[in-house]
């Protein structure tokens, strides 16, 4: 499962906490590139990095500490996800409430073999039609792609119910 908690597209405020954070690294001038080095910069960072996974694991309760990873943004961790992992013959469900940055791989996959289905949602509230998951869920379906929180409605999707 993925969990993706960058709200820059929607919004511009950012916590005081991550700021002053991001602020403190850079004047401290104790920390380099986390993966260029063997040097006392470099290991600094990269312990920071692991800090970071380590806190996540925790609180998400994932098995490997690598189930955490970073990207630069959302649009590029898909990318990285649907087109790396996905080939010729599977299948992906995926809802209304989606981004053009799950779309958009979606459609050029489809021209590579993979076939998809977008989970409908009622037109006046804008709650999922779950009936849909089960209908369209077959043997070749290797991902389900879906946002926790539609940020046009603010309806939230029942996240444990989809993964059971």
């Amino acid at each position: 499962m993925t969990i993706y908690l960058d709200n820059a597209a929607t919004t511009v405020q950012k916590p005081v906490c991550m700021k002053q954070t991001i602020l403190d690294v850079l004047e401290s001038e104790r920390y380099g590139n986390p993966a260029r080095g063997a040097h006392s910069y470099s290991i600094r960072a990269y312990q920071l990095i692991e800090m970071a996974r380590d806190t996540l694991k925790k609180f998400f309760h994932t098995g490997d500490l690598y189930e955490i990873i970073f990207s630069g943004s959302v649009t590029i961790a898909l990318n990285a996800v649907l087109k790396g992992f996905i080939q010729a013959g599977d299948h992906v469900l995926t809802t209304s409430w989606e981004h053009n940055s799950v779309l958009r791989p979606l459609y050029q996959l489809e021209k590579l073999g993979v076939s998809y289905d977008i989970i409908s949602s009622h037109p006046i509230t804008g709650q999922l039609n779950y009936e849909e998951f089960t209908e369209k869920l077959n043997a070749k379906t290797k991902v389900v792609v879906c946002n926790h929180a539609s940020n046009v409605t603010g309806n939230l999707l029942d996240i444990e119910w989809i993964k059971r």
